[in-house]
C-alpha cells in the first residue's frame, strides 16, 4: 500500500546497460464519498436535476449512477468531482427509490467491494394528489370567531407523499388555512389523519 519506487533495468546482447525508474502505486483501499448530494428530493416529470458527486481520490472512470436498478447516465467530469444532470421522464418510476451511486478508483477498488455505495433518498411524483372533500367537516363559530375544519383518515391522498393540506378562499384564491401532513405509510402513502385544530382565519 502506498507509492513505491520500481527501477527497470535492461541489458543487450552487446552488454549495454539501460535503467529506467518510475513510481508504482499500490492501493487495496476503497474510495470514498467525501459528497454525493441531489438537488432535489423530489421531482417531477420534465424537471432536470443534478446529481453532484466528490470523491476521496482520483477515480478511474465516471461514477455508475442508478435507481430502481437502471442506469441513469454517464456523469461528467474528472479526477475525484462527477456531475450528471437527469430530466425526469414517465419512465421514470414514481414511487421512493434511492438514487446509489458506485466509485471505482484507478487500481479497480469499488465502494462496492466495501459495501459503501452512495444511497440518496429520492422520489418520483407524476400524479397529482386526490383529495376527498366529502370527507371532510367544516365548522363554523359565531361571527368573528374561528372556524374549524375536520378531516378523517384517507381524505387526503398522494401515491408518493403529501406535504401539506391547505384550505383556499375561493374569491381570492388565497390560503386561509394549512395543516401540514407527516406520517407516511408504509406503502408510501400519506393521508391525511383527523385533525381538530386546523383554524380557518
Amino acid at each position: 500500500q502506498g507509492v513505491s519506487l520500481v527501477v527497470v533495468k535492461a541489458t543487450g546482447e552487446d552488454g549495454a546497460v539501460s535503467t529506467a525508474a518510475g513510481q508504482l502505486h499500490v492501493d487495496f483501499e476503497c474510495p470514498a464519498f467525501l459528497r454525493a448530494t441531489v438537488s432535489m428530493p423530489i421531482a417531477d416529470q420534465g424537471d432536470v436535476i443534478t446529481v453532484n458527486v466528490e470523491a476521496s481520490e482520483v477515480l478511474g472512470g465516471p461514477p455508475v449512477v442508478t435507481r430502481w436498478g437502471r442506469d441513469w447516465g454517464v456523469p461528467v467530469g474528472s479526477g475525484a468531482t462527477w456531475t450528471l444532470r437527469k430530466e425526469i421522464s414517465p419512465s421514470d418510476p414514481a414511487r421512493f427509490s434511492d438514487i446509489v451511486i458506485r466509485l471505482q478508483d484507478r487500481a479497480g477498488n469499488s465502494t462496492g467491494d466495501c459495501g459503501t455505495d452512495a444511497a440518496i433518498p429520492f422520489a418520483v411524483d407524476l400524479e397529482a394528489p386526490v383529495l376527498d372533500a366529502s370527507r371532510m367537516l367544516l365548522t363554523r363559530g359565531p361571527p368573528g370567531t374561528p372556524a374549524t375544519l375536520e378531516a378523517e383518515a384517507g381524505s387526503a391522498i398522494d401515491d408518493v407523499g403529501l406535504a401539506s393540506v391547505s384550505l383556499i378562499d375561493p374569491s381570492t384564491r388565497s390560503t386561509v388555512a394549512e395543516v401540514t401532513v407527516s406520517e407516511r405509510s408504509e406503502e408510501h402513502t400519506s393521508e391525511l389523519q383527523s385533525h381538530s385544530d386546523l383554524v380557518c382565519r
